[in-house]
């Protein structure tokens, strides 16, 4: 049975303001998440503008109106893959590799703006000895493709993982971290 309170306490230690992560945490994580089914996952958002014919009718004194001004209209959707859900987090786990999600509605960066808070990290772990290696900060990079008539603006968030820390070194026998290998 899965304990997610200790989860949850290896995740907020693990992604908390330190240089350096705990490698009993990492491998808390890496053993007590069980693997998920693969699968891709995607989300999009689309924002753009509403250029129906507006609100029709007639108004004593001043006779037929029309409102035609532009409604801004944003949508969003996408699919996932079975992930594991532990206190504010989600947590997908691959061989070699555990992706870890917010998954608050509130804090979900705007993608188009491509900014905000970093909302998800990704630690990586040798598949054999299970002992991690690295983990990694999610950055998006927006890329747009506009064309002028009609007005169409596609926005594309692309995510990249940049190194963010590595396993606090032992102490006691001058044992380190192994070496990350390629």
């Amino acid at each position: 049975m899965i304990d997610r309170f200790a989860l949850n306490a290896a995740l907020e230690r693990l992604l908390g303001e330190a240089d350096t992560f705990d490698e009993a945490d990492a491998a808390m994580l890496i053993a007590g998440v069980p693997l998920t089914k693969p699968g891709i996952p995607f989300r999009w958002s689309y924002t753009g503008t509403d250029r129906s014919r507006g609100v029709e009718g007639y108004a004593s004194g001043h006779g037929n109106v029309t409102d035609g001004s532009e409604r801004t209209v944003r949508k969003e959707g996408g699919w996932g893959t079975d992930a594991l859900r532990v206190g504010g987090y989600t947590i997908v786990h691959r061989p070699g590799t555990l992706i870890i999600e917010l998954m608050w509605a509130k804090h979900r960066r705007i993608i188009d703006q491509g900014h905000g808070p970093s909302q998800a990290a990704m630690l990586h772990y040798h598949r054999v000895t299970k002992q991690p290696r690295e983990l990694r900060i999610e950055r998006v990079v927006p890329f747009t493709l506009w064309w002028p008539f009609p007005r169409i603006e596609l926005t594309l968030g692309i995510t990249r993982y940049v190194p963010w820390k590595k396993p606090a070194t032992r102490t006691g026998g001058g044992a380190s971290a192994p070496p990350r290998s390629p």
